[in-house]
């Protein structure tokens, strides 16, 4: 029973989406669901074969290490700011050098046209 819940919260959304739609006839029903099948196709790969598994892993890996990375660079600037436990502190040691590094790896991946060929992929 508990299975279905996650295909019933998808027919909902698929519903509202429908009901609130402008231009209903518009909506190309080949396209709506081949991607839904790209999504169970991707999730089996992810969650089911040990080659999603272990390129998933790896790709963790990378971004645990990439964050990890900004935290030393944040401890190297904010130096003992960061170990305060404010709120405030806390979101401007370890959230916004994040942040920064992630969009300063995007704007270096898109320079080098890497993200265009992925989205084109």
């Amino acid at each position: 029973m508990y299975r279905l819940v996650p295909v019933l919260g998808l027919l909902v959304i698929l519903a509202v989406l429908f009901a609130f739609s402008g231009a209903r006839r518009n909506i190309l029903w080949k396209t709506v669901i081949s991607g839904i099948l790209l999504q169970f196709l991707f999730a089996i790969l992810v969650l089911r074969t040990s080659p999603g598994l272990w390129f998933f892993g790896g790709a963790r890996d990378f971004v645990v290490a990439l964050l990890d990375y900004s935290k030393v660079g944040s401890a190297f600037v904010f130096g003992g700011l960061m170990e305060q436990d404010r709120v405030g502190f806390s979101f401007a040691t370890m959230v916004l050098p994040s942040v920064i590094v992630i969009g300063a790896l995007m704007g270096i991946l898109y320079h080098l046209g890497v993200l265009q060929a992925l989205v084109r992929g």
